[in-house]
């Protein structure tokens, strides 16, 4: 009898350990880190960059995070839209939800590897490539900014750091290109969740504000472009608060809406972020489709008013 209670509870105790990991297996969740050198975690004493610390940032008692390191060294955002469909469609990263991509600092080099910097057009399109491809792969696009630069060269060649970092042309173009980043999460709203747009994490403007070594470099960065230990710390606290939606962005007017809370104007009119808190004295069955209210205007656009046409629709006579 006693023999038979304890292979009993070795079964039952067997048993709630396999059910445990089957629980624990079904609440990992599962992103991707796409981008270069920085991404991949070049100049990290510890491993790999910023991933494998964001994943214990995230991961709680109920739920864990498992965040794949897809960075490339040299890799530019041409290079990332050649490699995206490759790493979307294999199947160990079938249950990733979520891409956090990160290219730049690669596409302001002019050297050998790179001929000439990246235009900004064209790097929009590239990383607009990549969203519309992760997109269509059934997972959410999320993007973070570039850090800035302290020379235009790292080890093993030599040059003086910048005198400026804001005067720099290498940090001009990084300027340029987080102005697209911005750009491309309104056009494409890029959220956290419903009514919540991402915040990109600022990686410029937080490496910018540390202080400089005797080097001349962040006190942050192990070489003239990549984070160090601490740095690399600092960018997983960084996602870890653009990812929890601790601050969000809201939509320019003419973004759809279900209500002003999520409109920068706070403003929601006709299921529209809109410059007016009402179209109602607009006149023609106005509506905020634009952004602004605007008469809606007949086929051959005429909108007449106590038999008098509505200027903005055109100056056609009532009929």
């Amino acid at each position: 009898m006693v023999k038979l209670r304890i292979t009993l509870g070795i079964r039952t105790t067997s048993m709630l350990i396999l059910i445990l990991m089957f629980i624990i297996s079904g609440c990992t969740r599962h992103y991707i880190a796409f981008g270069d050198s920085i991404t991949k975690g070049f100049g990290d004493d510890e491993g790999e960059g910023y991933p494998p610390k964001l994943s214990k940032m995230l991961s709680s008692f109920c739920v864990s995070y498992k965040i794949h390191n897809k960075g490339e060294l040299g890799e530019d955002s041409s290079g990332g839209r050649k490699r995206i469909d490759g790493i979307l469609g294999d199947s160990d990263y079938r249950k990733v939800t979520r891409i956090l991509i990160q290219f730049g600092t690669n596409d302001t080099r002019s050297d050998d590897t790179h001929p000439k910097p990246t235009p900004v057009a064209k790097f929009k399109e590239n990383l607009q490539e990549i969203i519309d491809r992760v997109k269509a792969a059934g997972k959410s696009p999320l993007l973070a900014k570039i850090p800035v630069m302290y020379a235009e060269c790292m080890p093993p060649q030599s040059c003086e750091p910048f005198d400026d970092l804001n005067t720099a042309e290498y940090n001009d173009r990084i300027r340029e290109y987080n102005e697209a980043i911005d750009q491309l999460v309104w056009a494409n709203r890029l959220e956290i969740e419903e009514g919540c747009l991402l915040i990109p994490p600022d990686f410029y403007a937080y490496f910018e504000s540390t202080g400089r070594d005797s080097l001349g470099k962040s006190t942050e960065f192990s070489d003239n472009w990549h984070p160090n230990r601490v740095g690399y710390h600092k960018m997983a606290e960084l996602w870890k608060h653009a990812l929890r939606g601790e601050e969000c962005g809201r939509f320019p007017n003419g973004y759809s809406c279900k209500s002003g809370n999520v409109c920068q104007s706070g403003n929601c009119v006709d299921g529209f972020c809109c410059a007016s808190s009402s179209c109602a004295d607009f006149g023609c069955n106005a509506s905020c489709e634009t952004g602004v209210c605007r008469p809606n205007c007949d086929p051959d656009q005429v909108c007449c008013e106590f038999g008098v046409p509505w200027a903005y629709c055109s100056n056609t006579p009532c009929r």
